[in-house]
């Protein structure tokens, strides 16, 4: 490309030209090929708005040589072969980093290998399979984030364990409606492996705990599928030694939250979406919120439900039971064997845990047995949770609303 360009002026006369390929008077013509506008084949740089030799326009550009600044260096003002694809400026008065792998500059390499993030390999975890973060808590012997290692004493389990591993299906609850339960703690102080340990070995053959990645220093109680008299029996046990639960905290954390996962075989497409329209329906809201113990849009989401939606249509339009899009709803439908709540805010009061799984356990048998009209009203499930068939089956519930 040349310095300077040859600038065609345009000639302004009172009487018409005639252009010199089409024969046609006009007003204005190109001075360097006496062509009109329509015919003529030069170009207007966009920086000076002057014609030119279209050979004498910048391809990238499409700029003048005068005005044209591509493969100038913005620091230096020479015009190179090459400047940075960053910074824009020549290979001298370049500062950005250089991947070490594909040689492009980029605005940070990592400190290890000095290497882009898209060939840094210093960071990635062979067991969720991603990239983390130089601040993510890593396993010096496997290398993997601490949420996927299993290289340690066996106390804290990977997030991805199937407790099912480790404990057994217990008890028999009537009509096959086994509970699970996921309590999340964080330790105040000292190492989390270790008072994990201590709960493992006081019930191995009912809970495990896990990494979960949402704690800051924590672990997640996990337990077996059980009936109600289990859960009362162990959790009476558990959260009763204080050797177990000092140190740990559950209520007053934005971290801990409480799950239970009740078995989906024995519940009916037509049981789900009764259930799905009473935890999600405005006028039970604030009666879960209180019991619940959060009004959370985060971790569980509350929207709206019809009872038609426990189903949908596969591909060939038949009905198949929903396995629903989000994991963070109040209802959490994706998982195969069980339909999970996730609306508790986490703790260690023992009558609160059981409310919490007591009332898990009445919400399923009421909508086993109550009328689609019914479904969405406080007022008729509270009738069921205090008849007299139930008011021994649901004491803590009962006490524990009671006392609120």
């Amino acid at each position: 490309m040349s310095e300077s360009l040859p600038v065609g002026n345009t000639v302004e006369q009172a009487s018409p030209f005639t252009c010199s390929n089409c024969d046609t008077g006009v007003e204005q013509v190109c001075s360097v090929c006496d062509e009109c506008l329509e015919c003529c084949d030069h170009v207007v740089c966009p920086g000076c708005d002057e014609r030119g030799d279209e050979d004498n326009i910048c391809g990238n550009c499409k700029e003048c040589g005068d005005c044209c600044r591509c493969g100038v260096c913005s620091n230096c003002d020479d015009r190179v072969e090459d400047v940075c694809s960053c910074c824009d400026a020549c290979e001298d008065c370049c500062n950005c980093d250089h991947c070490s792998d594909c040689g492009r500059a980029v605005e940070s390499v990592c400190s290890c290998c000095d290497c882009c993030e898209h060939h840094c390999y210093c960071w990635y975890c062979e067991g969720c399979q991603e990239t983390q973060s130089e601040n993510t808590d890593r396993c010096s012997d496997c290398e993997r984030c601490t949420e996927c290692c299993d290289c340690d004493d066996g106390s804290i389990l990977p997030y991805e364990t199937d407790a099912l591993e480790y404990v057994q299906f217990t008890g028999k609850p009537e009509g096959g409606l086994y509970l699970g339960v996921e309590l999340e703690v964080e330790v105040k102080g000292g190492a989390a492996g270790d008072k994990a340990e201590q709960w493992r070995k006081s019930a191995e053959d009912f809970l495990i705990c896990k990494h979960d990645s949402s704690l800051s220093n924590g672990f997640e109680i996990v337990t077996a599928p059980a009936d109600l008299p289990t859960h009362r029996e162990a959790w009476t046990r558990l959260l009763s030694d204080a050797k177990l639960t000092h140190g740990l905290t559950s209520w007053d954390t934005s971290t801990c939250g409480m799950h239970v996962h009740v078995s989906r075989e024995p519940l009916s497409a037509l049981t789900l979406g009764k259930m799905l329209v009473f935890v999600n329906h405005a006028d039970t809201h604030a009666h879960i919120v209180e019991i619940a113990g959060r009004d959370s849009t985060h971790w569980a989401a509350y929207k709206g439900k019809k009872v038609t939606d426990s189903v949908t249509r596969d591909s060939r339009n038949k009905f198949v039971k929903n396995f629903g899009t989000q994991r963070y709803d109040a209802l959490n439908l994706r998982n195969e064997a069980t339909i999970e709540f996730r609306i508790f805010k986490g703790t260690l009061k023992l009558q609160h845990v059981l409310a919490n799984i007591e009332f898990c356990d009445a919400v399923v048998r009421f909508c086993m047995q109550c009328s689609i009209a019914d479904c969405a009203s406080w007022t008729a499930f509270w009738a069921f949770v205090t008849a007299d068939t139930n008011h021994k089956r649901y004491s803590n519930l009962i006490a524990y609303l009671e006392d609120e």
